[in-house]
C-alpha cells in the first residue's frame, strides 16, 4: 500500500512537472523569436542615423 501510494505522489508530481516544462518550453519559444525579430543597437543607430 505504501508504494502504490507512493507511485501516485510521483505521478502527480511528473505531471505537474510536465505541466510546468510546457509552459517553459512556450515561454522560452515566444522569447526566442522576439529576440529573431529585433533590431540590434548598431541596427537601430545605423536606421535612425539614416533618417536624420
Amino acid at each position: 500500500m505504501l508504494l502504490e501510494s507512493e507511485k501516485q505522489a510521483l505521478e502527480k508530481e511528473l505531471e505537474v512537472e510536465r505541466k510546468e516544462h510546457h509552459s517553459l518550453k512556450t515561454e522560452f519559444q515566444r522569447v526566442r523569436l522576439a529576440l529573431e525579430h529585433s533590431l540590434s543597437l548598431a541596427e537601430h543607430n545605423a536606421v535612425t542615423d539614416k533618417l536624420k
